[in-house]
């Protein structure tokens, strides 16, 4: 006899070649939930049940609706997906609209440019509160806080693909990369940083703690799933 909760477990084929979507509410949350899994772990992220996973979908907004991933200001755009297992084993997962790019396209706090963090794989520490809400530092899986970044030079608000050969080429870093409050109901006030609306930020505090550890995975949405 199948225990049910044995299915919450299955893993179909990520959707390797194929650019990431959301997928329709009127699936399953399992399969749902599957399906972003597909894509954390294609992209060499690790899903632990007792960890929760945030991915980020750089260019594809939770409508489905796609934007330049190049683009470095603008509104919440994004989709944030938080992976996580209930204590019963169930798969929790919430979508939210935010922004994995800045908010501003200049600031004298980074005189080198607005950063827009590289795609690839983090984890987060503690940060305490930041525009008056509980916030997480990035730092490299090995604990560095100099995370691979782009830079807008030029303060365009967009990050070329100049900018972004400079930058790799010179091994470009970020420090300080949170994951915060945007303060604007529109707009995230970022130089840098992944923001959330006040409203959805205090929804992903209230799912998952104050304090709690995550791992992150951005991806650049209007790019195929590695195969």
């Amino acid at each position: 006899m199948i225990n049910v909760s044995s299915c919450f477990w299955f893993k179909p084929q990520p959707p390797r070649g194929a650019r990431p979507e959301i997928p329709s509410r009127d699936l399953p949350v399992e399969e749902r939930f599957a399906y972003y899994r597909g894509i954390l772990e294609a992209n060499e992220g690790v899903f632990e049940p007792g960890t929760p996973a945030l991915l980020g979908l750089r260019g594809l907004a939770p409508d489905n609706e796609r934007h330049d991933s190049a683009q470095n200001i603008g509104p919440y755009n994004d989709t944030l997906v938080l992976l996580h297992r209930q204590p019963d084993g169930s798969p929790l997962l919430k979508e939210f609209r935010g922004s994995t790019h800045a908010g501003q396209k200049s600031s004298s706090l980074s005189p080198g440019g607005v950063a827009q963090l590289r795609p690839g794989n983090f984890k987060t520490i503690d940060h305490g509160n930041h525009n008056d809400m509980p916030s997480w530092h990035f730092v490299t899986l090995g604990g560095a806080d100099e995370g691979p970044a782009w830079r807008d030079v030029t303060k365009a608000g967009y990050i070329s693909s100049q900018e972004q050969a400079k930058a790799e080429r010179g091994g470009c870093t970020a420090t300080a990369i949170l994951l915060h409050n945007g303060v604007n109901q529109d707009h995230g006030r970022s130089i840098g940083c992944q923001t959330l609306p006040p409203v959805s930020m205090q929804e992903f505090i209230d799912t998952i703690g104050e304090h709690t550890p995550f791992k992150y995975t951005l991806v650049d949405a209007n790019q195929p799933t590695p195969k």
